[in-house]
């Protein structure tokens, strides 16, 4: 028999996780995760706090030795959060 509320929990556990990563804290507190306004950009962090990964967060900062310009980098750091929130949109839809 499925325990759909300990499948919902894991869930929701999983979606904080998520917005952890590019989300502010403030923006977080005493809020379940379908309350966060994850797409506000007030609320989503500086890129310099996103999480991104170690081996990410080390090319970025050897931009002048990886030949990156700060618009390839804007780029990126664009690019992740776009990706959070598309992740965070398709997992609230289901």
């Amino acid at each position: 028999m499925a325990k759909i509320h300990v499948i919902r929990r894991m869930f929701h556990k999983l979606i904080r996780n998520i917005l952890k990563r590019f989300v502010k804290p403030s923006a977080m507190i005493s809020k379940s995760v379908d309350e966060v306004s994850y797409k506000l950009s007030y609320n989503v962090k500086a890129n310099s706090d996103l999480i991104i990964g170690e081996d990410a967060t080390k090319f970025i900062a050897d931009k002048d030795q990886n030949c990156l310009k700060p618009r390839r980098i804007e780029e990126f750091f664009e690019g992740v959060v776009t990706y959070f929130q598309t992740l965070c949109d398709y997992l609230m839809a289901t």
